[in-house]
């Protein structure tokens, strides 16, 4: 209990800042925050190990958002946000959103725009 309250206090603000740079309203990235560590819990009551809570966190969130935000310019954003501010591979981030890793690319770099 105590590793998870701390991976909580760690990466609750990476969570909610990917969120709202999403695109969503401080409300609604504050409530799927909750939502997103609700989630990596039950995967580690599961039995998935704490090596992959980067990874659970990301694709957790990228679930939520894009059920919420539902457009190509979201996909975008997405996979732009995840290579610049994540630090994800593209592989990685294929394996997440299930985009082929050419279409991964692309979108990337449709996604430069979105810089700042």
């Amino acid at each position: 209990m105590e590793a998870f309250e701390e991976i909580v206090k760690d990466r609750s603000p990476k969570i909610y800042y990917f969120l709202r740079r999403m695109g969503l309203a401080h409300e609604d990235a504050d409530e799927m925050v909750q939502d997103v560590f609700i989630l990596l819990w039950r995967d580690l009551k599961n039995g998935h190990g704490l090596d992959t809570v980067n990874f659970r966190l990301y694709r957790h969130a990228i679930k939520k958002v894009a059920d919420f935000l539902k457009d190509s310019k979201t996909t975008d954003r997405l996979v732009f946000l995840l290579k610049h501010d994540g630090g994800f591979d593209f592989g990685d981030i294929s394996e997440m959103t299930g985009i082929a890793v050419g279409e991964v690319r692309d979108r990337f770099k449709s996604g430069l725009k979105f810089q700042g």
